[in-house]
């Protein structure tokens, strides 16, 4: 099994992924050799020092890989052809996760039971213990996927969609289709990995739901202000039109319609709070705002870079 993850301007979240990867390494056993590919997409290539400092580590190496390209596709794309040809399976997450120690494990349960060619896991976000308290009081980091509060696939099960922040996928399925490539087009906006999954399944993939192989995402510096989770919800908003058009041909009209019901059903959030004697979660309230404000927006033909 090969690793691969892409990095950009987190030397120190990449360092913990990695510690995290080595112990479910050592954890996985006889079962699997691990390596890792690591695609730096600085152009400074601040990254390769954090390399080196797990040379040995992993069985099957860990390798280096540079693009430098500000372009997520692009370094994704390297990531995929470096990975490949090193095991029979290629494992994606992101830099600033950390994977659970039976990660290599849970997957391997998956998809030997199902004989699928990829899998996906949960991707859980938390708080630090300095985080602000509407934070920790807002249900901003519930478990079940981006948007939040949704509750986990059944293990075994086909997932909607699947993402590189924690995926699986079958070597030989990616050697045999060359063509399944991320988007460049998307790079800079997000997304690409909903599309490659959903063009992946059109080519045939058969995706499963592996709900122990959990991988963790933690929030800190920017991330810890009001200002960034209202820009990432309007981005989460404009992105989902984005795929959706690529994906399932969503119309302009539908787009406003899903979008003016997403819309009304924000501004009813702090009402049905109240009316359950809870409190109405105002700054909750404007990120679903901005969520559907972001979506109403892409008919419109603005779409949004993916904040950093």
């Amino acid at each position: 099994m090969c690793v691969y993850v892409c990095t950009y301007r987190r030397n120190e979240p990449l360092a913990r992924l990695l510690t995290t990867i080595a112990t479910a390494a050592s954890t996985v056993g006889p079962r699997a050799a691990v390596g890792v590919v690591v695609v730096d997409d600085n152009v400074d290539g601040r990254a390769k020092s954090v390399v080196a400092d797990f040379e040995g580590t992993f069985e099957l190496g860990i390798h280096y890989c540079h693009t430098g390209s500000g372009n997520i596709s692009v370094a994704r794309n390297a990531g995929l052809d470096a990975a490949a040809p090193l095991a029979d399976w290629v494992a994606m997450t992101d830099d600033d996760c950390e994977v659970s120690p039976r990660w290599f494990e849970a997957y391997l349960d998956t998809i030997e039971r199902t004989g699928a060619d990829a899998a996906c896991g949960p991707h859980l976000r938390r708080a630090p213990v300095d985080a602000p308290a509407w934070l920790r009081d807002h249900p901003f980091l519930e478990s079940g996927g981006e948007a939040g509060g949704e509750e986990l696939p059944e293990d075994g099960s086909t997932p909607s969609h699947g993402q590189t922040n924690n995926s699986i996928i079958r070597s030989a399925f990616l050697l045999a289709h060359p063509e399944l490539r991320f988007d460049h087009e998307l790079g800079k906006l997000g997304g690409e990995d909903v599309v490659f999954y959903h063009q992946a399944a059109e080519l045939g993939l058969q995706l499963r739901y592996a709900r122990d192989a959990v991988v963790h995402e933690e929030a800190d510096g920017s991330r810890l202000t009001i200002g960034y989770y209202l820009k990432a919800a309007f981005w989460f908003g404009n992105t989902q039109y984005v795929t959706s058009v690529r994906t399932a041909g969503l119309s302009r009209p539908r787009a406003l319609l899903r979008g003016t019901r997403r819309l009304a059903q924000a501004l009813a959030h702090p009402v049905r709070q109240i009316v359950r004697r809870r409190p109405p979660e105002l700054i909750y309230t404007a990120s679903l705002v901005a969520t559907a404000l972001g979506l109403l927006a892409g008919p419109f033909g603005f779409e949004m870079r993916h904040p950093t």
